[in-house]
């Protein structure tokens, strides 16, 4: 109609004569407006609808999201129970009490031996509980705390490591590895037999101590005695045989047969000296390590074996130039002399000889060290 009014507006018609030709009957408008009125009903229920439907796609698009969320989260929780459960056993296996501690300080994991330390002494351990809480309420069950990392080694990041003894007698060993992460790891582990055998041992150990002080003092006195009585008899003859060189009367070959019996004498204390000495080897603070020429040493020995027996000649050889010593005299006396009487006895030759040389640093061993060889 207002197309056809547009139309008409140009033609000059009156305003009447435009409404007649214009005009609708009422009828007819009326079921134009009604259906119009239907169709825009229809059209609101078609777009109304639609809205419904999408409202329920979205409604029930994120009920499934949150159910798939809520099964996802399920599954994982149950994955990682089924996980804890199985490092649970396995720790539980190999006797190891494991806890696992949050940034926060909040027990997110532990095995049931790790729950079992504290049941021990009426205390319980939940996850979520806080690391600082639950230590305070165990530590009066503790009576006594020993430290095995030392404070240095735990400021430089290695773990801290203590025995705490509990008031049931259990000793349980403690360890706080602190990860990069923020968490921390708390190993625990009963150390109670491995304290006991320790205890049983060091006492002990502390009884054959004794034992072996007692033996010492006892093999100390023995020394003594004997170095005593021996000496007595070597005294005696050492006397005799200075009244009989005040004889003016004596032969030179007796006379100096007599000297002889004096060194021999002299020599056979210095002998029970080192014997003495040897005796309380390792015992005794005491040093007797003096500088000493071992070529004096050899000559001596020389003159000891070689004029005590008459009926076979032997001769002792310097093959170089020996170095002085640090050493005990008596000890290295008694080397020199069984080395050197051993080459003499021991030898097939009709004048046998013993070789006494220094090799020098040119033949030293891996340490460097110079020695004195004795060759037959």
């Amino acid at each position: 109609m207002l197309e056809r009014a547009r139309a008409l507006s140009g033609e000059g018609l009156t305003a009447r004569e435009l409404d007649a030709r214009l005009r609708v009957p009422d009828d007819a408008a009326a079921r134009d407006v009604f259906a119009f009125s239907e169709q825009i009903d229809r059209e609101f229920e078609e777009q109304r609808s639609a809205f419904l439907r999408l409202r329920l796609q979205l409604l029930m698009s994120a009920a499934i999201f949150v159910i798939a969320s809520f099964a996802i989260a399920q599954l994982y929780r149950s994955r990682e129970r089924a996980e804890q459960q199985r490092l649970s056993r396995m720790f539980d296996m190999i006797g190891l009490h494991l806890g696992i501690v949050d940034p926060a300080g909040r027990f997110v994991f532990f095995n049931s031996a790790f729950g079992e330390l504290f049941r021990h002494v009426g205390q319980t351990v939940s996850t979520g509980d806080m690391l600082d809480k639950v230590t305070r309420r165990i530590t009066p069950f503790i009576t006594h705390e020993d430290v095995v990392t030392p404070p240095d080694a735990i400021a430089a990041g290695e773990p801290d490591i203590r025995d705490a003894t509990f008031t049931d007698g259990s000793v349980i060993r403690c360890a706080l590895y602190r990860l990069d992460d923020g968490r921390q790891v708390i190993p625990h582990r009963d150390v109670t037999e491995q304290h006991r055998r320790e205890a049983e041992f060091n006492a002990e150990r502390d009884r054959l101590i004794a034992d072996l002080k007692r033996s010492n003092v006892e093999l100390d006195n023995f020394a003594d005695i004997a170095s005593h009585d021996l000496r007595e008899p070597l005294r005696g003859i050492a006397i005799n045989a200075g009244f009989l060189l005040r004889k003016e009367e004596l032969p030179e070959t007796a006379r100096a047969r007599v000297l002889r019996i004096v060194e021999m004498c002299e020599r056979e204390q210095m002998l029970m000296d080192s014997l003495l000495e040897f005796a309380r080897l390792g015992r005794s603070s005491d040093q007797h390590d003096v500088s000493t020429d071992p070529a004096a040493v050899v000559k001596q020995i020389e003159h000891d074996l070689i004029s005590a027996d008459t009926n076979r000649q032997g001769a002792i050889v310097l093959d170089t130039r020996l170095p002085p010593v640090t050493v005990d005299f008596g000890r290295l006396r008694s080397l020199f002399m069984n080395l050197i009487a051993n080459g003499l006895k021991y030898n097939d030759s009709d004048r046998p000889e013993v070789h006494v040389c220094f090799l020098g640093p040119a033949a030293a061993t891996a340490a460097s060290t110079s020695r004195t060889m004795v060759s037959a």
